[in-house]
């Protein structure tokens, strides 16, 4: 194969090398510069941990995946096409949750089911619990 390349194409390789060598070391060596205006920045306070809708749905599906028979052929459609509802409380929120999923049976079929997942978040944290899963067959 190289026996075939001419003055001009190994001129291009090694200049193509040579720019990607001295680019690395620049990288490598370059100190990174400071605006002429820095100031101090302030300390930000970690923001409150956030459970939202879409949190639920990934805890739901993480949740539904584990009654399948081939969790791995799961397909849900997108947050748009579920019905999602919340109702707050002191102790946290209350996720409602239902849609379906497509996936497949024990013998390789596609089927299509109903869910519907209930979620408990833990008030001001990411925590949460599976109060309720379903999963019904069409």
């Amino acid at each position: 194969m190289f026996k075939d390349w001419n003055a001009r194409d190994w001129a291009f390789v090694l200049g193509f090398l040579a720019i990607l060598v001295m680019g690395g070391y620049a990288a490598l060596t370059s100190e990174p510069e400071e605006p002429e205006d820095a100031t101090p920045a302030a300390v930000e306070e970690p923001a409150a941990p956030s459970f939202d809708k879409y949190s639920a749905q990934v805890a739901c599906q993480s949740a539904v995946k584990d009654l399948l028979k081939a969790p791995r052929s799961a397909e849900f459609p997108p947050l748009s096409r579920w019905q999602v509802s919340s109702e707050e409380t002191e102790a946290g929120t209350t996720w409602k949750l239902s849609g379906y999923v497509d996936a497949q049976n024990a013998f390789g079929v596609m089927i299509r089911s109903d869910i519907y997942c209930e979620i408990f978040n833990i008030a001001d944290t990411d925590r949460y619990r599976i109060a309720d899963v379903d999963v019904v067959s069409r």
